[in-house]
């Protein structure tokens, strides 16, 4: 496995562990598999480097729920975890787009 690709799966098992966690739709809490979230997952790294501030993405994940779920609730929901997904942009450089600006 290439070095880029372990650093992605991190990445990816970091956001896991924040989003099951916090188990926005209270699937893990009713024992669903740890991976119930995975598509979620996956759209929430990819849309990591696009946002700029832990509001925005609340937003995101707002809407990455929409899409996958049909409905998320109110943006307050998912402030915390946003707080947390946020705080990954420094431990990986490559999700920061100010790192990678030139």
């Amino acid at each position: 496995m290439t070095t880029a690709k372990k650093e992605y799966k991190k990445a990816f098992l970091d956001v896991r562990a924040i989003v099951n966690r916090h188990d926005p739709d209270n699937l893990i809490v009713i024992s669903c598999p740890e991976d119930e979230y995975d598509p979620e997952v996956g759209d929430i790294l990819s849309s990591l480097r696009s946002v700029s501030n832990v509001e925005e993405t609340a937003e995101m994940i707002k809407r990455v729920f929409e899409r996958w779920l049909g409905t998320s609730g109110g943006v307050e929901k998912y402030r915390p975890a946003a707080a947390e997904l946020f705080r990954l942009k420094e431990k990986y450089a490559w999700l920061d787009t100010k790192s990678t600006a030139s």
